[in-house]
């Protein structure tokens, strides 16, 4: 455990409308919304990390912006959407990109690329419910490095495999060193970065580089 992470009870976590679950969204476009799938780790929490102001628990922290592009599907063909999307609409750099998972297995896959990416300063967001034999209610709420995120993650694999149901929402915010170029080989380079331990269906945003930047 970390000074970064919140543990809540049942209690607070009503307070933070954590608790009860939310329904699960409806099909469509745009961000999924919170929800449940029994005995698994299904939830579609609220963790993203980013650069705006910050809100309580449960919600999104930096929400889209006007120049902020998205996609959501398994995640290497959102993240091909999101660079196609960015090439239609003359896009021609990246600042930051969020990534945003549902599943513990998928977050973990890409906790070790996001890891091991050393051309972005990353920042993780973890939210975390869980019941268990004797455990009415476990909430778990994270958002800071990737370093204190390791001992978080060390600490949770072991409840989720005993729980009896779980939700589960993981999100990665990498700021480019540089800006990242939205042509066909940079885009392939990253997808693959990001994919290469595996993944599963996520919700992805890009923000769009100053055009002075993206001249640079």
């Amino acid at each position: 455990m970390t000074d970064n992470a919140f543990v809540h009870t049942v209690a607070n976590a009503k307070q933070h409308g954590l608790w009860p679950r939310k329904p699960k969204p409806q099909q469509g476009g745009g961000e999924p919304d919170s929800g449940s799938t029994p005995g698994g780790t299904g939830a579609k929490g609220s963790t993203d990390i980013g650069g705006g102001s910050s809100g309580g628990a449960g919600t999104v922290i930096d929400p889209p912006s006007a120049s902020s592009i998205s996609a959501n599907g398994p995640l290497k063909l959102a993240l091909t959407e999101l660079f196609e999307k960015a090439r239609s609409a003359k896009v021609k750099r990246f600042s930051s990109v969020r990534i945003r998972l549902y599943e513990s297995k998928a977050t973990w896959d890409v906790h070790q690329a996001v890891a091991t990416y050393n051309q972005a300063k990353a920042r993780c967001g973890l939210q975390v419910q869980i019941e268990a034999e004797g455990v009415e209610e476990f909430s778990l709420t994270f958002k800071g490095s990737m370093q204190k995120a390791n001992s978080i993650k060390s600490f949770l694999t072991p409840q989720i495999q005993t729980a009896t149901d779980t939700e589960f929402s993981g999100s990665y915010h990498l700021a480019f060193n540089s800006p990242l170029p939205t042509g066909n080989g940079e885009a392939d380079n990253f997808i693959k970065a990001m994919t290469k331990y595996g993944s599963g269906e996520a919700y992805v945003e890009a923000e769009a580089a100053p055009e002075e930047d993206a001249d640079a």
